[in-house]
């Protein structure tokens, strides 16, 4: 998911949207945060139509992980590809 729709549907603006994920992403940089052991697979709807997002949870560390629009096993592929990637960068 990319910025303008979290932004979108959470009623932030982008500067908004963009300054949380950037602190997010300093608090994980200066705590040397690893890639969790325990998830949850939830998926949300939201708005009319029956639309869906996947949210992705850090059980150990009561978070959320990650979000990815829709419900199909294409949202599962592109966060295990972004771990995998994360692992090979950690080496």
């Amino acid at each position: 998911m990319d910025i303008k729709n979290s932004a979108t549907i959470l009623w932030f603006t982008w500067n908004q949207a963009h300054g949380i994920m950037k602190r997010s992403v300093d608090w994980c940089i200066e705590r040397n945060l690893s890639i969790h052991e325990s998830m949850g697979i939830d998926e949300k709807s939201y708005g009319k139509y029956l639309r869906y997002i996947t949210v992705i949870y850090d059980i150990d560390r009561s978070g959320v992980d990650h979000v990815e629009f829709d419900r199909k096993q294409k949202s599962l592929d592109l966060y295990y590809k972004s771990i995998c990637d994360k692992a090979l960068d950690m080496r």
